[in-house]
C-alpha cells in the first residue's frame, strides 16, 4: 500500500472534488473521487480528507456530509475491510457533531454491505432537509452501536486500533514521518577555526601540572578575575575611582580573554550587552578598552582564518550579522543608545584604534544628528551641536570613510545649523571632500596611510597625541565641554 504524501496538484484535485460536492449527489462526487484518484493511490488522498475532517472550520456541513460518505464508499477493497469506520463510529458518539453528520456516519456505518444507493441518491442539501434519517437517530439513541457493527468491520483502528482480525491492516494507518532537509546555519567568523582543527598526532603533555608555582600564579589571575568582574559590575552602576579604573585596565590587558565575561547580565534577565550603555557613561575609559578588544579579537580570527569561499553579499545586513558575537551586540547597543559625550569619546577612541564597520558608523551618526534636531532648547542645542561637530570633524581626521558616505546629510545638517562656527568649519571640510576624496581634508598628511595607529586597551590611541581625543579649538574647550555634559543629561 503507498505511503506517499499528496502532490501540490493532487491537493487542488482533492479541494476541487470537496468543495463542488454541495450540488451534487454523493454517488456523483464518490464517482469524480475515484476517477480522479487510482485504486492502488486511494490511501493519501483519503487520510487528506479525514484530515479535512478533523477540523470543525476546514468545510461546511454539506461538504462534510459528502467527505465522510467518500470516506466510507471509496475504499478499493470494500467498507468492510477499510480501515475508516473508527473514525466514523467517534464522529457518530461525539457530542461537537451535529445531528446531520452524526446521521450520516449511523447509515454510512449500517451500510457494511456496500449498499449506498438509497444514501448515494440525495445530495448534501436534500439530506439535510429530509426528516428520515431524524428518526433513525432517535431509534439509536440508547443503543451500542459499536456492539452492533463490530463483527462486520475487520478494522476499528480508528476509535480503539485495530481488532484481532484486522492486526494485519495496522501498518495501513501508520503514516510516514516526512522531516525537510534543515538549512544550513551561517558561519560566524569564531567558528572558521572549528572548520580545520589541529590535529596533534603525538601525545600532548601539560607540563605544569601539579607544579605550585604555576598553580600560585594561576589562583592569582583568577583572583584578580574576580575582582575585576565585580569592579566592572560596580561601574555599570556609577563611576569609579581613577586607580579602580586601572586596576580593570592592566588586568584588561594581561588577560583579554576575560572581556568576553566581564559585563554582568542585566537584573531583569536581559542580555549583558543590555548593561553596556550605562558602562558607557560611568566608564568611558572601560568601555573603549573592552569593546576595542573585543574588535581586536574579531580581526585577529579573520586573519587567522583560513580560506575560504566569500559569503553571498546582502546590501542590507545588520549590524549584528556584520560583526558577530559580542562585538556585534555591544556596537549595536553603543549605535542605538542616548547620545552623549562619553558615549563619542568611546566612538572616538574606537576610531583611532580600529576600523569600525560602516553601519556602526552610519547609525551612529544619524543617532547624533537626529538628537540635535530634536532639542527645542536653543542653548542646549547649540552647544550638543558644536561637540556633534568637533567630533565628526574627528572622525574625518582618523579617515573613517564611513564618515564621508553620509555626505549630503552632514551638508544638511551643517546647513541648518550654519550660524554656529564649528558647524561652518565642518562644512568646509565636507566640501573638501566632496572635490578632491578624503585625504586633501586630513590636515598635515595629504597622501599618508588611511589605517589608523594600533592602540593597547588602556591607551588613548596614537601614542598620547594631541588628536587621540576630542580636540576643541579656542579658547572656549573646558567651557564647552563643560555645557555638552550638562546638555547630554538634559536632552
Amino acid at each position: 500500500m503507498s505511503e506517499k504524501l499528496l502532490r501540490p496538484e493532487e491537493h487542488r484535485i482533492l479541494h476541487r472534488i470537496l468543495l463542488s460536492s454541495k450540488s451534487k449527489t454523493f454517488s456523483e462526487s464518490a464517482a469524480e473521487f475515484e476517477s480522479s484518484f487510482p485504486a492502488e493511490d486511494r490511501f493519501p488522498s483519503l487520510c487528506a480528507s479525514l484530515i479535512l475532517l478533523q477540523d470543525s472550520r476546514a468545510l461546511f456541513l454539506p461538504h462534510r456530509l459528502a467527505t465522510w460518505y467518500i470516506l466510507a464508499s471509496c475504499w478499493p477493497q470494500g467498507p468492510t475491510k477499510s480501515p475508516f469506520p473508527g473514525y466514523l463510529l467517534r464522529a457518530y458518539n461525539s457530542s461537537n457533531s451535529c445531528d446531520a453528520e452524526r446521521a450520516i456516519c449511523l447509515l454510512l456505518l449500517r451500510a457494511y454491505d456496500g449498499n449506498f444507493e438509497a444514501l448515494g441518491s440525495q445530495t448534501p442539501s436534500d439530506f439535510i432537509m429530509s426528516y428520515s434519517w431524524r428518526r433513525q437517530l432517535i431509534e439509536a439513541k440508547g443503543k451500542d452501536i459499536k456492539a452492533e457493527i463490530k463483527d462486520h468491520y475487520v478494522c476499528l483502528g480508528g476509535l480503539n486500533g485495530p481488532s484481532a482480525k484486522g492486526a494485519s491492516l495496522a501498518p495501513c494507518l501508520k503514516m510516514p514521518w516526512i522531516r525537510p532537509e534543515p538549512p544550513l546555519l551561517r558561519l560566524f567568523p569564531q567558528e572558521v577555526r572549528w572548520l580545520y582543527p589541529d590535529l596533534h598526532t603525538s601525545l600532548v603533555w601539560d607540563s605544569t601540572m601539579g607544579d605550585a608555582e604555576c598553580e600560585e600564579q594561576a589562583e592569582r589571575r583568577r583572583a584578580a578575575a574576580a575582582e575585576v568582574r565585580e569592579l566592572v559590575a560596580r561601574a555599570v552602576a556609577g563611576p569609579l575611582l581613577p586607580a579602580q579604573q586601572q586596576q580593570v585596565l592592566m588586568v584588561l590587558e594581561q588577560q583579554p580573554r576575560l572581556a568576553t565575561i566581564l559585563l554582568p547580565a542585566s537584573p531583569d534577565g536581559g542580555a549583558p550587552s543590555s548593561q553596556f550603555p550605562s558602562l558607557v557613561e560611568h566608564c568611558p575609559l572601560i568601555a573603549s578598552a573592552l569593546l576595542l578588544i573585543l574588535l581586536q579579537q574579531r580581526q585577529q580570527l579573520l586573519t587567522l582564518a583560513p580560506p575560504s569561499p566569500p559569503p553571498q553579499h546582502r546590501p542590507h545586513q545588520s549590524l549584528l550579522e556584520q560583526v558577530g558575537g559580542l562585538a556585534g551586540e555591544l556596537l549595536t547597543a553603543l549605535a542605538r543608545c542616548e547620545m552623549s559625550l562619553h558615549g563619542m569619546e568611546v566612538v572616538n577612541r574606537l576610531a583611532a584604534s580600529v576600523e569600525l564597520p560602516s553601519e556602526f558608523v552610519h547609525l551612529y551618526i544619524n543617532n547624533c544628528i537626529r538628537s540635535c534636531e530634536a532639542l527645542q532648547d536653543k542653548y542646549v542645542q547649540s552647544r550638543l551641536v558644536r561637540l556633534v561637530c568637533v567630533f565628526l570633524q574627528s572622525l574625518i581626521r582618523y579617515r573613517v570613510h564611513a564618515a564621508a558616505d553620509l555626505l549630503h546629510e552632514l551638508q544638511a545638517f551643517c546647513i541648518n545649523f550654519s550660524r554656529i562656527r564649528e558647524a561652518a568649519k565642518l562644512f568646509r571640510v565636507l566640501k573638501q571632500i566632496e572635490s578632491g576624496g578624503m585625504a586633501s581634508a586630513v590636515p598635515g598628511s595629504p597622501g599618508g596611510s588611511s589605517a589608523p595607529a594600533p592602540a593597547s586597551p588602556g591607551g588613548a590611541g596614537a601614542g598620547g597625541s594631541k588628536h587621540d581625543e576630542l580636540h576643541l579649538v579656542g579658547d572656549e574647550e573646558d567651557d564647552l565641554i563643560g555645557n555638552a555634559e550638562q546638555a547630554s543629561k538634559l536632552s
